[in-house]
């Protein structure tokens, strides 16, 4: 986005470790509040990015890891309403077991004190507690915008450009649209998507296919079809989008799914703005 767009990027944790590296009484609390998975103080927290930001000639900045609580945004509204607007919120979201599994590998890469096991628990209980407000707070106020981030970073990146294009340059955004095709066994959705296959040129996506395919290299999903069990919704979601990734299109018909409450769920939890479910088909027949 820096690239693209020319933004100023900053950083919160650079912000606070450059503040630790002077060795000042403030680098000293931070540096106890990260080693402990702690939330820095939000008055801390603003004087790193005042000092990041003074004298930076700007006309968006693009702050990563800020907010993380409702004082956060308090703070900074208390000290910034003024001088800066704040235009959206990207709350960028997925799966815990993702969280975990991503902030270990990057421990191992790097070494990072905080990326242990316990310390990463620590630092995820307490993004439920403080962070899950703020994302409450900006949907009042119609600045947050979902992102997707288990998907593929091209996707994750498109999506994203989508919303800055019409913010910088007042391009409409348009969602690519989802119609689902559902029904019990023998109901005609195979025979109706062929059809449509032959007609129109959308991208048509069987998700019984996408999960006999899943399993073969996921032992879980294997597992769960060879018990004649429902994979997770978080899963089967997940792989859709995956499959969805590998073809673009304006409109995707998804046969197959929904098939409980559970997963219409996980799918507006997941793929809330990154496309727009136009119709649904259920099938019956006696």
């Amino acid at each position: 986005m820096v690239d693209k767009y020319g933004f100023v990027h900053i950083n919160v944790l650079d912000a606070l470790k450059k503040e630790v590296a002077t060795d000042s009484e403030s680098g000293k609390q931070i540096k106890s509040c990260m080693e402990a998975g702690k939330h820095v103080p939000t008055p801390l927290v603003l004087d790193c990015l005042e000092a990041a930001m003074t004298g930076q000639e700007a006309k968006v900045f693009l702050i990563e890891g800020y907010p993380k609580s409702t004082d956060n945004v308090k703070c900074w509204d208390q000290r910034f309403k003024t001088r800066y607007t704040v235009m959206y919120c990207f709350y960028f979201h997925c799966a815990r077991a993702t969280l975990e599994k991503r902030l270990l590998a990057r421990g191992e890469a790097s070494g990072r004190a905080d990326d242990s096991k316990a310390l990463i628990k620590t630092r995820l209980d307490t993004y439920e507690k403080e962070t899950r407000p703020v994302v409450e707070l900006y949907t009042k106020t119609n600045q947050i915008i979902h992102i997707n981030s288990e998907r593929a970073v091209d996707s994750v990146f498109k999506q994203i450009c989508s919303y800055v294009d019409n913010l910088v340059q007042g391009i409409e955004v348009r969602l690519p649209e989802v119609v689902f095709f559902s029904g019990g066994l023998g109901s005609g959705k195979a025979t109706a998507l062929k059809q449509v296959q032959e007609k129109y040129p959308f991208a048509t996506i069987d998700c019984s296919t996408v999960l006999r395919t899943a399993a073969e290299q996921n032992e879980d999903v294997k597992k769960c079809i060879e018990a004649g069990e429902l994979v997770s919704s978080d899963m089967v979601v997940k792989l859709l989008g995956d499959e969805m990734d590998k073809v673009e299109n304006q409109c995707y018909v998804i046969t197959g799914f929904p098939k409980s409450l559970d997963n219409w769920t996980a799918w507006n939890r997941q793929m809330q703005n990154t496309c727009h479910v136009k119709s649904f088909f259920h099938f019956e027949c006696s």
